[in-house]
Order: C-alpha cells, then structure tokens, then sequence
C-alpha cells in the first residue's frame, strides 16, 4: 500500500477547471429535465411490469457478515413515492402498480416469519420508506413494531426510510414501546436513512430530492433526544465525478459528519448501474463510468481511521444479489471482488477500529500481490489524472442534459474542443 495515500488524498485539488462556458438558460435545463422525466416514467413502467404477478408479501433476505446476522424483512409495497416523483437517477426502487395486500395481512406474514430467524441486527423496510404512512399504512406498522420489539429473536431493530418521513410520534412509540420491555430484552433502535451526500450540490448529480442537511441534523437531534440512533447512507461513485474526486467527495462526507453528526452511524455503499434508472441510460451514453472498487477500498480505511465515534459500517458492496432487481457492479474482476468482499464482510461482524484497521492494512497487502494488478493500475489512474485541467461536475452534467436535447431533436449544441476529463 501506497504509505502516504491518505495525506494525497487530503491534498488532491491539484488540477484545475477549465473555463466555465455559459451557464444553460433555465429554459434549455428545464427542457433536458423533461426529457429526463420523461424517460424515467418509461422506466418506471418497465419496473412495474417486472414486479407483475409478484405476490409476495414481505420479502426477507438474510446476510452474514462472517457469523454477524443481518436479516431484512421488506414489505412488498405500492413502491417509494419519491422515485415516483422522479427523485434518485441511481436507483429503481420497486414500483408496482397498485397493492391489495391489506394491514392484516401484513402483519399476520410478519407474525409467520419473525418465528423463522435470530440474528443481531432486524431491518424493516419497505419498497421505499417503510414509515411513509402513503407507502405503508401505520395499521400494519405499528403492530410489526410491537412484534419485532416483543418476539424478535435480535440485538438491534432498524427502521429503513426518508429522512423526511420520520416524525416524533412513531419515535416516542417506540422509545415507549421498547422502555416497557423488561431490559435484557430491550433492543437498540436505529433508523436508517439514504443521504448519498451531505454536500448538496453533489446531490444534484444523481437528483436526490426532499434532503436537506437541515433537516438532516433536525431528525438527528429529535432522535438523539430518545437515545434512537441515526444510521445514514452514502454512496460512493456519483455520475460526473472522477475518481479522486469520489473519493475526496467521500474523505469531505467523513469529515462533515465527525463535526456535526459525531454519533451518527455511516452505511457506506459502493454504486453499482440499476436496471431501468437514468443512471444506466447515462452509462450507455458514455456519461457515467463505473467507481474502481479500489477506490472504495481507501475511502474504506479513511473511513475507519478518521471517522472519530461515527461508527462505520458497508453495504451493498457486491455481498448481495437481489431477485427482482438487475444490476451491473463495479467489479470486473472475480479475484479483486473475492478478496474486496470477503474482508469488508470480515469488517462489518467486528467493532474494534483496531481490529478493522488490521484487517484492512492486510487486504491493501494482498492487493499489492494480485496478478491481475488492478491496485496498481488504480493508483497509475490516479497519479495520471490528478494534474488534468478538467471539466467541473456541474459542466458534465450539463454536457448530458446537451446530449439529451440533441438526440431527441436531431439538433446540434456546439461548443469548442474541452479535455476529456
């Protein structure tokens, strides 16, 4: 491993933008987001005519983090009702048509299953936010909640939802709930929610709406108050990003949340290309490029170093497969994606920051001594591209929206040879 990785990551910023061309008209953005729109709702359909026929109920997946289990009970929705306001180009969020499954019915599947598992940590969620009340009603919720509290057989009970659809009288409840609990029984409380970024402009990258780092730091307070935790997501990868600058959009992430969040906990995920989202058309397009999981792998041991209490956990990293949802990962190859895998499993069952920092400092290792040399080639990406003149990420995504006007209406917006980058 390359020693002074992290101080050349702390000190990237050596390149410089080009020129800023002017900026877009609201007119000519406003266009290229209805185009954008537009496709997303044709996605949307395709979505729905993949979940067709599905007649479960809540679906479980059960992942082990080298003997830590993580068991999450997904009730099968009318979908997340923010991707169908258009928000989240990465994601497709499962959408179906309608749902005739009744509350009663939700909660006697749940009463079924929860018999069935044990593990340390139960995730409930839903197709979007499992508290969104137009989502999944509280009839179906709060009983689900009074089950899993009394008869789960777990250590810990985490919401998955909105930052904006967590609201103080579903929090007392549970606090309430729980408190009533003899207390070896009592569970660790957490709700989990998708941030992506805490820097707003780069939420705009993949249009993440409804997040706010006001509100973000409103509901963390509001559940500090209960002793509930916040567990939040981030993404590494954005579209019209290079690679030092993911990961030093993510090094800033670690850093925002150490200062203003110091307890919050911080889910980190690697983007993989959905199946039906604006981001896979962005993908075909030539606009977006895959993260290096290498890349992630760094960020990884930033992370786990620096990161003060905020607890760091992965997820989404190429340990699961979902059975509806297609997608394209960020490995290429097999060996790299073993070993990467195999270790932040390892990481995730333990606690100790030491014992992470180890396990990491090996992997690093075993990657400098890979056949493929896809560490080595990572670290030659990097050095090669940290001095270009390039493009901001606000001007390529713009260079899309151009894209998408221009192949809808056969025109040409024309503008002076730029870098690449």
């Amino acid at each position: 491993m390359n020693k002074d990785f992290i101080e050349r990551i702390k000190n990237m910023g050596n390149y410089t933008y080009t020129p800023e061309l002017p900026e877009f008209s609201k007119d000519i953005e406003y266009r290229a987001r209805k185009i954008i729109e537009d496709m997303d709702k044709r996605y949307r359909n395709n979505i729905v005519a993949t979940m067709k026929g599905d007649s479960t109920i809540i679906h479980v997946r059960e992942n082990n983090y080298d003997g830590r289990k993580v068991i999450q009970f997904q009730a099968r929705t009318s979908g997340c009702n923010m991707k169908k306001c258009g928000s989240c180009w990465n994601c497709n969020y499962g959408i179906k048509e309608k749902s005739t499954v009744t509350p009663d019915e939700y909660v006697k599947e749940f009463e079924i299953l929860i018999d069935k598992y044990e593990g340390d940590t139960m995730v409930m969620e839903a197709m979007g936010s499992v508290t969104d009340r137009k989502e999944f009603p509280r009839e179906a919720l709060l009983p689900i909640i009074d089950i899993a509290l009394e008869k789960g057989r777990f250590k810990s009970l985490t919401l998955e939802t909105h930052i904006t659809q967590i609201d103080e009288e579903l929090v007392s409840y549970i606090h309430d709930k729980n408190l009533q609990l003899p207390e070896d029984k009592r569970k660790r409380i957490s709700f989990e929610v998708g941030i992506e970024d805490f820097n707003s402009e780069n939420r705009i990258l993949i249009n993440k709406k409804g997040v706010t780092n006001e509100k973000i730091k409103q509901v963390y307070n509001m559940l500090d108050k209960y002793g509930i935790e916040l567990d939040i997501n981030l993404i590494y990868g954005f579209p019209f990003q290079t690679e030092d600058e993911r990961i030093e959009a993510m090094a800033q992430n670690i850093k925002y949340a150490k200062k203003n969040l110091p307890n919050a906990g911080l889910i980190l995920f690697l983007m993989s290309i959905k199946d039906n989202t604006i981001m896979e058309h962005m993908h075909k397009t030539g606009h977006y490029k895959l993260p290096n999981p290498w890349g992630f792998v760094e960020i990884a041991k930033i992370a786990v170093e620096e990161a003060g209490e905020n607890y760091i956990g992965f997820s989404w990293f190429g340990e699961k497969e979902d059975p509806v949802v297609g997608q394209k990962k960020a490995y290429c190859c097999p060996n790299c994606q073993k070993l990467i895998v195999n270790s932040l499993k390892e990481i995730n069952k333990i606690f100790n920051k030491s014992e992470r920092k180890k396990i990491l400092d090996e992997l690093l290792k075993k990657a400098e001594g890979l056949d493929c040399k896809h560490y080595q080639d990572f670290q030659k990406e990097l050095e090669t591209i940290k001095n270009y003149k390039r493009k901001t990420s606000k001007r390529r995504l713009n260079d899309y929206y151009e894209d998408i006007i221009n192949a809808e209406t056969g025109a040409k917006i024309e503008h002076p040879y730029e870098p690449e980058l």
